[in-house]
């Protein structure tokens, strides 16, 4: 039997012990539940549009720090605000195999959750790229790898170098602070891996 609570309808008779208090709480609530989660995906559209216009500013600081910013808004699920990119693109893809600048998901993307907030790191494609990856990794001086290891940033099969820009829990209130934490988190990674970017991105 369920504790008593005012914001509860309770189930009484047989088989109401079934019932604990989250499912009270959905089934009380459920109309207005529902109607919340329908919002989420057109909040979630305007928060895509919202990161998109951070290209601005990105563009100053890739004219600043090492010429021009590219954007990749062909994937319908993951944008890229890139800095630096190579060349090369593999096949059936439309991306370098390396760059370095911001990604998000668009279909998971929370700007206040450790776990989905925008990856701001060095991409280098799949495992076809294994040998981009580790010239990347040894190049610079100190060595690539060793600027990650020091500087705290985390790696994955994609990116051998990233961090997430995690913003405050009601990062919406204050959008200018946000883009200022994301241009700075972009101006750290360009700061910290530009000898090994540069030297890596001169070899063909």
């Amino acid at each position: 039997m369920t504790e008593h609570n005012p914001e509860l309808v309770e189930a009484r008779g047989q088989g109401a012990e079934l019932f604990d208090a989250p499912s009270l709480f959905y089934l009380t609530h459920r109309r207005s539940i529902d109607a919340w989660h329908a919002l989420r995906r057109p909040a979630g559209k305007v928060v895509d549009r919202y990161l998109m216009t951070m290209a601005e500013p990105l563009e100053e600081l890739a004219l600043e720090l090492c010429g021009r910013l590219e954007i990749f808004d062909d994937d319908a699920r993951y944008p890229v605000l890139a800095l630096f990119t190579n060349a090369h693109i593999a096949p059936g893809s439309t991306r370098p195999s390396m760059l370095a600048g911001v990604e998000w998901d668009r279909k998971q993307v929370r700007l206040d959750d450790p776990a989905t907030a925008p990856v701001v790191g060095i991409r280098i494609g799949s495992k076809r790229h294994d040998a981009l990856r580790q010239r990347f990794l040894d190049a610079g001086d100190p060595p690539a790898r060793q600027v990650r290891d020091r500087q705290g940033y985390d790696r994955s099969s994609w990116w051998p170098a990233f961090t997430r820009c995690v913003g405050p829990a009601t990062w919406w209130s204050d959008l200018d602070g946000y883009r200022d934490l994301l241009t700075t988190a972009v101006r750290k990674l360009v700061e910290d891996f530009k000898p090994a970017l540069e030297e890596t991105l001169s070899r063909p």
